[in-house]
């Protein structure tokens, strides 16, 4: 989730070396793990406000671990608010499908990141491709025809660019190792859980990473065990 929301502050300001100072950002998704790492590096990067979205039963952890102001997931309640105002908006769940709410929140000279598509992939049948068609054509629109709008491609940046990706990394692990990030494990799976893991993130469903253990033993011998059954941990780092 940190590279992720590392490229994704580079995105939003143009530079390696980058700052929010002053700005006012949106977080769409901040209780799951990618908008959980941007609002920690929204906060070292100085954002004067950060609002995030997340289900009721997070507004507590929200405000209380994440220091940032929770607001509720359905958009018609929170955009009447903030609408016009954001400097940046980081957007994981693109929600409505074509990420023009979240672009209705931007400030005339704001910038919109898509980070992901979960909270649309939740509620679509997937098709021959994977993702549906629409899931599809939502991400090449906000790559090439949304203006203001940049879009956060881990795996092709890693493609482009690997000695950068290994730069950003090596400078991630600098600053978990100074405690200055902190993940959030949610979850610690074996082997054969995998699976229902990768279906369980694209659903964000989760509250941090979940951390894939070999030798793990599954709570049931046999069986890969459904991850929505618990709840996941907040909080341990």
């Amino acid at each position: 989730p940190f590279m992720t929301a590392y490229q994704a502050m580079q995105l939003a300001t143009g530079k390696t070396y980058f700052s929010l100072q002053g700005k006012k950002i949106l977080v769409i998704g901040g209780a799951g793990p990618i908008g959980q790492a941007i609002i920690q590096m929204a906060h070292r990067a100085r954002a004067s406000l950060i609002f995030a979205t997340a289900p009721l039963g997070c507004h507590k952890y929200v405000k209380k671990n994440l220091k940032a102001t929770p607001i509720p997931m359905e958009s018609e309640e929170w955009l009447p608010l903030i609408r016009g105002k954001m400097d940046v908006v980081f957007d994981s769940a693109c929600a409505d499908g074509t990420y023009d709410t979240s672009r209705a929140a931007l400030s005339d000279r704001g910038t919109l990141v898509c980070v992901g598509l979960y909270g649309y992939l939740e509620r679509q049948q997937r098709g021959m491709f994977g993702a549906p068609l629409s899931a599809h054509w939502a991400r090449v629109k906000s790559e090439h025809f949304m203006s203001n709008t940049v879009v956060s491609n881990l795996w092709k940046s890693f493609r482009h660019d690997p000695e950068k990706y290994k730069k950003d990394l090596l400078f991630l692990f600098e600053l978990l190792k100074r405690n200055e990030i902190k993940p959030t494990i949610a979850k610690r799976v074996a082997l054969c859980q995998v699976g229902n893991a990768q279906t369980y993130l694209e659903k964000g469903k989760n509250l941090g990473s979940i951390v894939c253990m070999p030798w793990k033993k599954p709570p049931v011998a046999g069986a890969e065990g459904s991850l929505e059954k618990r709840e996941p941990s907040i909080g341990h780092y």
